[in-house]
């Protein structure tokens, strides 16, 4: 995948020689990031069918696009953001999902359709939605407000202002290894649109997060683990993490708000690669995971935001009610970013890659 360091390749390139390359009639191989399925899915897929989903994952979304990339022939369905789309259908490594029949492309909701359509108008002949969401901060009110009396809560402020962060520091900052979705809130921080493509604006949100440096203790794309420790008293990060921690924990401290100055959108879905070997499979895997009991389920599992608003009055109630997990798409303080080609894409993961190692 162009932009990945050593760090990157080495883990994408174990889990491409050990992914299940000895495919069996009954089964089902997917790629998906870990930890992102409904035990209860996959089990209830394979009494079901008869058919077993063999799952293979990944821990960073770069490392999933260099995997699909690298090989199509590997695994049967996949599991990517809706931005990676079109450099993999460029690649060439997906397929169409139009010859399968399927009946619904996981989304119900118009203005959802329409921010995912305003990121890729072709999404829907390529990818079946899985989950949604959006990045915010997740926060411990305790320790913040012990530091900072006045803290900016609902702010972007909180997580990029120095002087914060430094008042902070001792109990743990984190951000998401993202660069499109740090940078985003950057630029919303100073005052710019969050889709800037002007230079000066974006050396100027570089800088931002390069003096971030020095107070953060935790730089990966998932927080749960930190989060369960109360190794972090403020993280910018996604839903499915900020969500989890102010709901699955006992007594839980924490709290997670998108901030008033806006959030970006993202949008996992299911795609199919080229070379897989078991379509059959591949339509009834996605009819059944789309099926809006097995919807509820995994939402219930990861936190996230289903395609079928619906699916609310299936999940439990404390879920139900949480304004991140059933947020309405059309909120005017979402935004979607533009889709990166393969050369932007290379460009902007080198330099942040590069300001992480401190070049």
């Amino acid at each position: 995948m162009p932009g990945l360091g050593v760090g990157k390749i080495l883990p994408a390139l174990l889990l491409w020689l050990t992914a299940p390359f000895g495919l069996q009639a009954e089964e089902l191989r997917i790629l998906n990031w870990a930890d992102y399925f409904a035990p209860e899915v996959l089990a209830g897929f394979a009494a079901e069918t008869g058919i077993k989903p063999v799952v293979s994952v990944y821990t960073e979304n770069d490392v999933g696009e260099a995997i699909l990339l690298a090989t199509q022939d590997a695994y049967d369905l996949a599991v990517t953001s809706l931005d990676a789309l079109d450099r993999l259908r460029a690649a060439g490594v997906i397929a169409p999902l139009s010859g399968l029949g399927l009946a619904s492309d996981g989304v119900t909701d118009p203005a959802l359709r329409s921010r995912m359509a305003a990121l890729d108008a072709d999404y829907a002949a390529y990818a079946v939605l899985y989950l949604w969401g959006h990045t915010g901060l997740v926060f411990d009110r305790q320790k913040v407000e012990a530091r900072i009396p006045d803290a900016p809560l609902d702010s972007w402020d909180l997580v990029f202002d120095p002087d914060y962060l430094a008042a902070l520091s001792d109990c743990g900052v984190g951000i998401v290894d993202s660069p499109e979705e740090v940078l985003s809130a950057a630029l919303l921080y100073l005052g710019h649109d969050p889709r800037s493509h002007d230079p000066a604006q974006l050396d100027q949100a570089f800088a931002v997060v390069r003096d971030m440096l020095p107070y953060l203790s935790h730089f990966d794309s998932t927080h749960f683990d930190a989060l369960s420790r109360n190794e972090l008293c403020l993280a910018l990060t996604w839903t499915t993490e900020g969500v989890a921690a102010e709901l699955e924990f006992v007594a839980s401290p924490y709290s997670f708000v998108a901030p008033q100055e806006g959030s970006s959108l993202w949008f996992d879905v299911f795609v199919r690669p080229a070379d897989g070997r078991n379509p059959e499979a591949v339509r009834r895997f996605l009819e059944y995971v789309t099926r809006p009991e097995n919807v509820a389920l995994s939402v219930e599992w990861n936190y996230a935001s289903p395609g079928d608003p619906a699916i609310k009055a299936r999940v439990w109630d404390e879920l139900a009610e949480h304004p991140a997990v059933f947020a309405a798409p059309s909120d005017a303080g979402f935004y979607v970013l533009d889709a990166l080609d393969s050369d932007e894409k290379t460009a902007l993961d080198r330099r942040w890659r590069d300001l992480m190692l401190g070049r």
